[in-house]
């Protein structure tokens, strides 16, 4: 079974492991069994909530060979949300998931998990604590926002992305973009750790990550600080 999930007993209400995120559902379980994975489901087993629209169709049709548990056809946002993993997309040539937003489950966007798609845009769900290494390099992506949970960044993540614009949220206490510098930035070491064409390096910056500013499209010039 997933480490993520955890069993509540229906008979004795004894907690065993289960999911947290339906922690607050009634005390039932559910079983799904695909292909050799089991995976058990805290409250009522009913899956009609709100449907996803899928943009792209072969990222649609690769979503519900893995996730579609009731076998309906479609995808509703409570299926999505108990994904825990995501598998890597390179074998799959999709040019949109803007659905990635409803994968609340997700703890880590795995190594080049992106890389060479030609999607322009992406959500990081907030439960998200990891980006891998050139997770998407090589898209056609003109901003990035890191949610609040995110506390480590691999290498590489935009290489040759056409990155215009890097934000992190306010609440994050591991990284930040201070004073809109247009960077991810490490903050209890003052380390840029990711930049584009249009970073502006913070004055208190003390340490430029090794790749940085790897594969960056377009930048022509860039002034560091004297700190």
């Amino acid at each position: 079974l997933s480490p993520y999930y955890t069993i509540l007993d229906p008979n004795t209400g004894a907690q065993a492991e289960y999911a947290q995120k339906l922690a607050n559902n009634d005390m039932f379980v559910s079983m799904v069994v695909m292909d050799d994975r089991a995976t058990f489901y805290v409250g009522e087993p009913n899956w009609d909530c709100d449907t996803v629209a899928f943009k792209d169709s072969l990222a649609k049709v690769y979503c519900l060979y893995n996730w579609d548990y009731d076998g309906n056809g479609e995808l509703s946002t409570r299926e999505l949300a108990c994904v825990t993993e995501l598998e890597s997309f390179n074998s799959i040539k999709i040019s949109s998931f803007d659905e990635l937003r409803y994968f609340t489950g997700l703890k880590e966007i795995r190594d080049g998990a992106f890389s060479g798609k030609n999607i322009s845009s992406i959500v990081i769900p907030e439960n998200v604590t990891r980006v891998g290494n050139k997770a998407f390099s090589y898209t056609k992506l003109d901003s990035l926002f890191i949610p609040k949970n995110v506390r480590s960044i691999g290498s590489e993540i935009i290489r040759n992305a056409p990155i215009r614009s890097l934000k992190v949220s306010e609440d994050n206490k591991w990284l930040d973009s201070r004073n809109g510098c247009n960077a991810i930035m490490e903050t209890a070491t003052n380390t840029l750790v990711v930049g584009c064409k249009n970073t502006i390096i913070p004055d208190d910056t003390e340490t430029i990550g090794n790749t940085s500013f790897s594969y960056c499209p377009d930048l022509s010039e860039i002034a560091i600080p004297e700190s």
